[in-house]
């Protein structure tokens, strides 16, 4: 807007920006956001949210030259466990055999379709306050179909049916010692 009431007085130009972007209380980006070497922090101590809405997915890429575009650092020089990645399911109801988080390992085949071809799974083995029980599935593509191969809970170390355990020597060489159950 260009307002002149005559030729002393100055013009005003309205060029409909916002001086501060918490002015706005619903910001819609009109292109990729360019942090221009800056960061995205917090400075009173609060988090950050990324909360995509309905179905939508919080994605992280990188370029073809970066294998690793999820980089997380922490810098402390105690002994406290860091950096910690947690994975943490909110239930109204957790049941036993609930899965309640998982990691998957994701590729092409040979036909260019997208497979898991491993996963890692957190389990609930039982809920109950108090005498909650937790359970680490380990899965693995065999034959296009997914399978548990090995199990980790508080009774120890599982093999499912089928899977050996395989030793190698002093020298990495092509014997091996295995060990195999037949009908324990």
């Amino acid at each position: 807007q260009l307002s002149l009431a005559s030729q002393d007085e100055i013009a005003t130009i309205d060029t409909g920006k916002l001086a501060n972007v918490v002015d706005d209380t619903s910001p819609q980006l009109g292109g990729n956001l360019d942090v221009n070497g800056q960061q995205l922090v917090t400075v009173s101590n609060g988090n950050i949210v990324l909360a995509p809405n309905g179905s939508g997915q919080t994605s992280i890429t990188g370029g073809s030259t970066n294998a690793a575009p999820l980089n997380i650092s922490y810098a402390d020089d105690g002994a406290a466990v860091g950096p910690q990645v947690v994975l943490n399911r909110t239930s109204a109801s957790p049941a036993d055999n609930d899965v309640i988080g998982g990691i998957e390992f994701k590729g092409n085949d040979s036909a260019g379709n997208t497979d898991t071809y491993a996963s890692i799974r957190g389990m609930i083995g039982r809920p109950n306050s108090t005498s909650e029980r937790g359970v680490i599935n380990f899965h693995a593509m065999n034959n296009g179909s997914d399978e548990v191969v090995m199990s980790m809970n508080r009774k120890g170390l599982f093999l499912n049916a089928g899977n050996d355990l395989y030793f190698d020597g002093s020298t990495d060489d092509a014997f091996n010692t295995q060990l195999s159950a037949t009908d324990p």
